[in-house]
């Protein structure tokens, strides 16, 4: 038996996959949340079934880049706002 022959594998989380990427997965999950840290869709297809932790670890990362994606677009909606100097009256 050689080193990691017959050890079980640790799952792997990728964050928004490329093509080739997205190919050689075993299984997929899909989470979406709200920058408020709303949980609003979880999907699982294929692969093994994940561990309340890992699971629960994917959910937390993916709470950190909805905020990231907020203020993000915060941000760029601000610049928009400012370029096309627009007159509220």
């Amino acid at each position: 038996m050689t080193e990691g022959e017959g050890e079980e594998m640790a799952p792997r989380v990728l964050l928004d996959p490329a093509g080739l990427e997205h190919r050689l997965t075993q299984g997929m999950l899909h989470l979406a949340l709200t920058p408020q840290r709303e949980l609003t869709v979880v999907h699982k297809a294929g692969g093994l079934p994940l561990a309340p932790g890992v699971l629960m670890g994917a959910i937390q990362v993916a709470a950190r880049r909805a905020k990231e994606l907020e203020t993000w677009l915060d941000v760029r909606v601000h610049e928009d706002w400012v370029l096309k100097k627009v007159e509220v009256r």
